[in-house]
């Protein structure tokens, strides 16, 4: 799987960042980082379709459905489950990943009563539901400890290959550990 940025602008009301050319594969894992404010979020909300591209193309075949984007916000929805928070939408049978993090023992408990650190894993486990070909994650380490940070790596290291996997992070440390050759910098209104 492939993702084409040619010569796109992006931003909301005004460009925050132009002339981005690259290429995304599966088989590697990509981190995007920068300082806050100069587009990192705007950048993968428009490869993953949930913000306009303001010029320029992304060309790629993966049916939206087949995008996972993991935020950093709690979404504020009424009371659910877990259970019903992983359902809603999706229509998968592979239930691993709910073993594979660990998340069994919560699928009853209101999403409302788990910590922001719970609450992260219950929210990837709901994209890799989704047997993602795009899996975008914004700041996948906030509220996560040392030990969830280390099982976060693994799990990317084990889907790098099949699916293009892009990771926003200020978190030097995590990011360096993931061994990966792409770390891209948004810096001066241009990835570099």
């Amino acid at each position: 799987m492939e993702i084409k940025c040619k010569n796109i602008r992006i931003g909301y009301q005004k460009i925050l960042i132009q002339d981005i050319n690259f290429q995304f594969t599966s088989g590697n894992i990509y981190v995007i980082t920068g300082k806050n404010g100069e587009g990192k979020t705007c950048f993968v909300r428009t490869l993953a379709g949930l913000t306009p591209v303001l010029g320029g193309e992304i060309l790629h075949d993966i049916p939206l459905q087949k995008i996972g984007f993991l935020n950093h916000f709690k979404p504020s929805m009424p009371n659910i489950t877990v259970e019903e928070y992983l359902s809603y939408g999706i229509h998968s049978a592979n239930q691993n990943w709910i073993q594979k993090l660990n998340i069994d023992k919560w699928l009853q408990k209101s999403i409302h009563h788990l910590s922001d650190g719970e609450f992260k894993k219950v929210a990837l486990c709901r994209q890799l539901l989704k047997n993602p070909q795009l899996l975008i994650l914004d700041e996948p380490t906030n509220f996560l400890d040392r030990e969830n940070k280390r099982e976060l790596g693994l799990l990317l290291q084990e889907i790098k290959n099949d699916c293009v996997v892009i990771v926003v992070s200020h978190d030097e440390h995590f990011y360096n550990s993931l061994s990966t050759e792409y770390v891209l910098e948004v810096k001066d209104c241009n990835l570099v």
